[in-house]
């Protein structure tokens, strides 16, 4: 079940969020996340939502299964590697695999709501089961964590896109851990690893408000534009730049 993330504002009167969770489900759709903003115009709501092919876009369920047909087969799982931060702190990077489940839920209860928010674009205080299990997939991507004294620390993820040849980046680094390094580190790894199976560009979809997120994928390269929708940028990178 593919996941999408939907901004919109609801009205404030009774049943009407209730109308649009109901419109979901009846469509074979569930809300995993949700995270409220009030405004002048209503409150702003952004969801996380599992959205199956019969919800209506069945097409995209078919580009997505043409695109993972044209994809290079997963090779093994990385192996373990050591990286060295920006201050001499070496942490552990590793597959994230169905036994990292306990050390991912701590990471994400240590991390802000504000991280989180990033990340999700809701403040998703537990990662789901079944989200969880997704990013495992490496039919579906490829996903490592850092570790530091058996606590992770970090977790990157590379999800492919529908289109053949895109996969989007994302990373939640713990608060005491953000600004030295580690999410840039684990950025040129996933990159690498993109190149590796063949695809041809990288994407990753941030918040405007996510300053250190921008700066970081400018940083490596990537092109930084605006979205159709004002709160939302979204970077790229043709993966014949060099990271």
């Amino acid at each position: 079940m593919p996941f999408v993330r939907i901004r919109t504002t609801v009205e404030r009167r009774p049943g009407h969020l209730a109308s649009l969770a109901s419109a979901l489900t009846r469509r074979g759709s569930g809300i995993v996340g949700l995270s409220v903003r009030s405004g002048t115009g209503g409150e702003a709501h952004a969801f996380a939502a599992g959205i199956s092919a019969a919800a209506g876009d069945v097409e995209a369920a078919r580009a997505a299964a043409f695109a993972r047909r044209t994809r290079s087969p997963a090779g093994p799982a990385a192996g373990e590697r050591v990286l060295c931060l920006t201050d001499g702190t070496e942490v552990l990077v590793r597959a994230l695999t169905p036994d990292s489940e306990e050390a991912v839920r701590g990471l994400h209860e240590r991390c802000s709501p504000e991280s989180r928010w990033f990340r999700y674009f809701t403040a998703m205080p537990a990662l789901p089961r079944h989200m969880f299990d997704r990013l495992c997939d490496r039919d579906r991507g490829e996903s490592v964590v850092a570790c530091h004294n058996g606590q992770v620390r970090a977790m990157a993820n590379l999800m492919y896109c529908a289109d053949p040849g895109a996969a989007e980046l994302a990373l939640l680094v713990e608060d005491g851990w953000q600004g030295r390094g580690l999410g840039a580190e684990l950025a040129r790894l996933l990159v690498g690893v993109a190149r590796d199976r063949g695809l041809t560009e990288v994407r990753a979809t941030i918040l405007w408000n996510n300053r250190r997120m921008r700066r970081l994928m400018a940083g490596l390269g990537f092109t930084v534009g605006p979205t159709d929708d004002p709160g939302v940028v979204e970077a790229r990178l043709s993966l014949a730049a060099t990271v």
